[in-house]
């Protein structure tokens, strides 16, 4: 069962929150709009409405990565109550950014160039249509930090080499987690391509900073999508969405689910 209402009187996000408790113990969902005296309130899941009795407007969520904006009520609430409004986006990865950095492996009987690269984002259309930039929260489990024990390059590597040529840039380098005797530990180094010679940590080597102004744009086929995880949270974006020919984001297939995957 859903209630909708409206609080117009000022009220403490404690009492929203116990009266929010108490409606969802009862089975009854809540949809809150929120007066302007309530409109600093951080509730989850609520509308603000402004305006008198005979013109009230409403913050409506604007498309993907849009703010929201003042819409007259009936039409936010026609808006609203057919499911024009998703709390999660959709999205198909086109693209990978990859930040790199041409360099000479260090062995005196190889001296070959290649390069050292990084994943910086993924380029994405949403199933509503909207193109966007997101880093996918991948720092949360590969680390850019010096002596990483896992790096998503290493997950994406044969992509890499698979989907770019010699023309695009220097044979890309491996990462593979290996000893270091000086440093007493395992972590992924870059390996020469050419020879295999450990080059050591590449965020030691320079870090983001130092890397290529322009990153090399590396499109992707079905395969590689497949691979990319995108965080949950990253796409957790309440948005208007409107069918372009595909239908509406939908949300994960559950709410446990740590990691989603892009749209096929």
């Amino acid at each position: 069962m859903l209630r909708c209402e409206a609080q117009w009187s000022a009220q403490t996000t404690e009492e929203f929150d116990a009266r929010t408790a108490r409606y969802a113990a009862a089975g009854i969902q809540c949809r809150w709009f929120l007066g302007p005296r309530n409109h600093e309130r951080r509730v989850p899941g609520a509308y603000k409405i402004s305006g008198s009795l005979d013109s009230l407007t409403m913050v409506l969520p604007g498309p993907l990565f849009e703010p929201g904006r003042y819409t007259p009520f009936a039409e936010a609430a026609d808006v609203l109550m057919t499911g024009g409004i998703r709390a999660y986006a959709e999205v198909r990865v086109e693209s990978w950014k990859v930040g790199y950095k041409k360099t000479i492996c260090w062995g005196s009987d190889c001296g070959r160039w290649f390069s050292r690269w990084y994943i910086r984002s993924a380029d994405v259309v949403s199933r509503c249509g909207v193109a966007a930039v997101i880093d996918g929260r991948l720092d949360i489990v590969y680390p850019w930090h010096p002596f990483a024990p896992a790096r998503i390059e290493q997950h994406l590597q044969g992509h890499i080499r698979r989907l770019t040529t010699p023309a695009d840039w220097p044979t890309p380098c491996r990462y593979d987690l290996r000893l270091s005797d000086p440093v007493g530990r395992k972590y992924v180094m870059a390996i020469c391509p050419h020879c295999g010679r450990p080059q050591g940590d590449s965020y030691e080597f320079g870090g983001p900073r130092r890397w290529e102004l322009y990153p090399l744009t590396v499109a992707l086929d079905a395969e590689a999508r497949r691979d990319f995880q995108i965080h949950v949270d990253e796409l957790r974006l309440q948005h208007r969405c409107t069918d372009v020919g595909d239908g509406q984001c939908q949300p994960p297939s559950s709410a446990e689910t740590k990691w989603t995957f892009p749209m096929p």
